[in-house]
């Protein structure tokens, strides 16, 4: 179950040293997420969420549209 934290980081052309400056983390820390190495704390899921003008359903949840990635 893959999230969606790329795909939109990349749809609004934000750096990853940008978010991870604006979320208070490293940018470590965001590739591990993105690649699901390891798993947000609910804070660090809503602040990424709100930075990225998202609900933490649409970034962290897989597609509820029924079709398979």
């Amino acid at each position: 179950m893959r999230n969606k934290l790329r795909e939109i980081r990349k749809e609004q052309q934000v750096a990853v040293k940008d978010l991870a400056r604006k979320t208070g983390v490293t940018p470590s820390m965001i590739y591990q997420v993105e690649r699901d190495e390891k798993a947000p704390s609910l804070k660090l899921a809503q602040n990424i969420a709100r930075i990225l003008e998202k609900s933490t359903d649409e970034v962290f949840l897989p597609n509820k549209s029924g079709r398979k990635k």
